[in-house]
């Protein structure tokens, strides 16, 4: 990154400090440069790690070099806003290149993307455009914010923001990063972080990566005291790989902190659902589930993201379990693991189906430990109100046909496990699983049709084991009546004939089981209904060489058939959507006779109302 003139090399700094403090005690050598620099006691606990940012600036990176001269991670500039007016979004032309080749190289790989944003809604917009282009690449380090001013008068100097504003911006593109499953980390200069953001309100949720080029960081009078990470120490360095000036930085590495306050938020019988602290600057965390039968944790998710903190188990189905959940963080070309949070465990639940035939409704529930015995109950509520109890079952038994279960009706299970009395005589506990439905399969109209414009064809599904079908009808705004029954479930299709033409019909149907004397119905179909095409109805008017015909609309019809009288016979002269035709190029004082006709498509077919009165018209002069 390039720095500007708001961060200068002050040749008075190593004596100034000398005398001011002595928190400065560790000092480590630059492999870039060769220099020594001294670094704040509060990372003498803490790996010192180097590594470059690169751009396009440098044409040549060798990767592989750049690692053998002591580099160990890269932050690659990934994209920028230009910084006129306009202030356009561009990729950085190395990127997809030097992304691929840095990751070959078993590098830790950041990206940053060098901003002049002076709206939270530009800050998200960067954000996504960041992601958009590392998303295929293996990105282990942070999607860094790179916030500084270019030269003067220049897009983000020349807005004049406030402190709050440019805080908020860098707070808006983190908070976006890290809702996609990345982590964020803000880049500035020590000027730029003590006088124009709230450098300590970032720190609170995000890394730090400071650029001060002097060998400890201080500036004017102050050494910096907020929460840092990564110290972008110069931009003069050099290494073997490639050529050019760099930038050079320390990382500063310890492992993650345990994760803290792991509790199960939410247990289902189809999930349980996990959550935990967050810990900035992590790549993420993996989740651990004791097994039973190895006696061991077993890994089952890594959660990307810092503040990714909570973690779906689809797979815990019945039983209890128990889980546990550290943070990692990429460290030389692999990851590096905190300690494990304290232990949660879920309190069993049951998962239960049921299968249904118009015979019965068969149940089946996964084991439960130190069940003494399973209570089923039965109900026609879903909320379960009127739930009772219809069996029970042995504690090896995880199956149950109800064979009580009346034909197409639906009901509601629910299954217990009961572990017994206690030793004193008072009653032990319950675990319910979860209501099902049993719903039983109903027939259904498929295919309801005009099949002439007289007769109505039906088809519908049948339900195994039915006996038999009834049909209903409804005309016009009359009620719906049976007029047909059909006593066997071979047939599936009937046509009901004789219609009026210009009445709609609605149909639907039902099926029925015979038990001795006793009927049982399905639920009725919905309705579909066939509308008769009614016969036409037209007028016409005349003009010297042309008639203008008009249809009155027809329910049903799609479409409309003109027809002229020619030598004793009626042609087709057109066929339209539209109720209106006007028939050109006519003799003068003339008679002329037309007639309509309506029409549909019905299964592929066209079908046809009857012909309209005929209308005869003479052209005037």
């Amino acid at each position: 990154m390039k720095k500007l003139t708001s961060l200068l090399i002050s040749v008075m700094i190593f004596f100034q400090i000398g005398l001011i403090s002595t928190a400065f005690t560790d000092p480590n050598a630059s492999p870039f440069n060769g220099k020594k620099y001294t670094h704040d006691d509060r990372f003498k606990k803490h790996e010192i790690i180097n590594g470059l940012d690169i751009s396009s600036y440098q044409t040549d990176a060798n990767f592989s070099k750049i690692k053998k001269a002591g580099a160990n991670y890269v932050i690659l500039r990934a994209a920028y806003r230009g910084w006129g007016k306009v202030g356009s979004l561009n990729k950085d032309t190395k990127f997809t290149s030097y992304a691929k080749a840095a990751t070959e190289a078993r590098l830790d790989v950041g990206a940053y993307i060098f901003s002049q944003a002076i709206t939270v809604k530009e800050a998200e917009a960067e954000a996504d455009y960041i992601i958009k282009i590392v998303k295929d690449y293996k990105i282990t380090l942070p999607l860094v914010f790179d916030y500084e001013y270019g030269p003067s008068g220049t897009r983000l100097d020349a807005a004049k923001l406030s402190k709050s504003s440019k805080t908020d911006i860098c707070l808006a593109f983190c908070k976006r990063v890290e809702s996609k499953g990345y982590t964020a980390m803000v880049y500035a200069n020590q000027s730029m972080l003590t006088g124009d953001l709230n450098d300590d309100t970032i720190a609170k949720n995000y890394d730090i990566w400071l650029a001060n080029y002097n060998y400890r960081p201080y500036y004017q009078g102050n050494f910096y005291d907020c929460d840092y990470q990564f110290w972008q120490y110069t931009s003069t360095g050099k290494a073997n790989g490639v050529s050019g000036n760099l930038d050079c930085n320390f990382r500063y590495y310890k492992k993650p902190a345990k994760v803290k306050n792991l509790t199960i938020s939410s247990e289902k019988a189809e999930k349980t659902t996990l959550k935990w602290d967050k810990i900035k600057g992590v790549y993420g965390y993996q989740v651990y589930r004791h097994d039973e039968n190895t006696d061991k944790y077993v890994k089952i998710c890594t959660v990307k993201g810092a503040a990714k903190t909570s973690y779906s188990d689809k797979t815990s189905i019945g039983g209890s379990y128990t889980y546990k959940v550290r943070a990692i963080i990429a460290h030389n070309g692999s990851f590096a693991s905190g300690s494990f949070s304290d232990t949660v465990t879920s309190t069993g639940i049951f998962k239960t189906s049921v299968n249904s035939t118009l015979s019965s409704n068969i149940l089946n529930w996964n084991t439960i430990e130190s069940t003494a015995e399973y209570i089923i109950y039965r109900g026609t509520n879903a909320d379960g109100s009127n739930l009772s109890e219809i069996a029970r079952c042995d504690s090896v038994t995880t199956t149950y046909e109800d064979l009580q279960a009346n034909n197409f009706k639906t009901y509601y299970y629910q299954v217990k496990s009961y572990n017994g009395d206690n030793q004193d005589g008072t009653e032990g506990k319950y675990l319910p699983s979860p209501i099902v439905k049993a719903k039983k399969t109903q027939p259904s109209l498929t295919k309801t049709y005009l099949k002439t414009n007289t007769s109505a064809y039906l088809k519908w599904s049948k339900v195994k084991g039915a006996d038999g079908t009834e049909i209903w009808r409804k005309k016009g705004n009359g009620n719906y009546k049976l007029i047909k029954t059909i006593n066997n479930n071979i047939k599936n299709e009937y046509i009901d004939k004789k219609l009026t033409k210009g009445v709609n019909y609605k149909y639907k149907i039902r099926q029925f089981v015979k038990t001795n004397d006793t009927l049982s119905y399905s639920s009725k179909t919905a309705c579909k209904t066939v509308k008769p095409m009614a016969k036409a109805v037209i007028s016409a008017k005349s003009y010297k060489t042309r008639v203008s015909i008009t249809t009155q609309k027809v329910n049903g019809a799609s479409g409309y058939e003109y027809y002229m009288k020619v030598d004793k016979k009626y042609i087709l002269i057109k066929r339209t959507s539209n109720r209106s035709y006007t028939k050109k190029h006519l003799l003068k004082n003339k008679k002329y006779s037309f007639r309509v006709r309506a029409y549909t498509t019905a299964n592929g077919k066209m079908i046809y109302g009857s012909y309209s009165k005929t209308v005869t018209v003479r052209t005037t002069r």
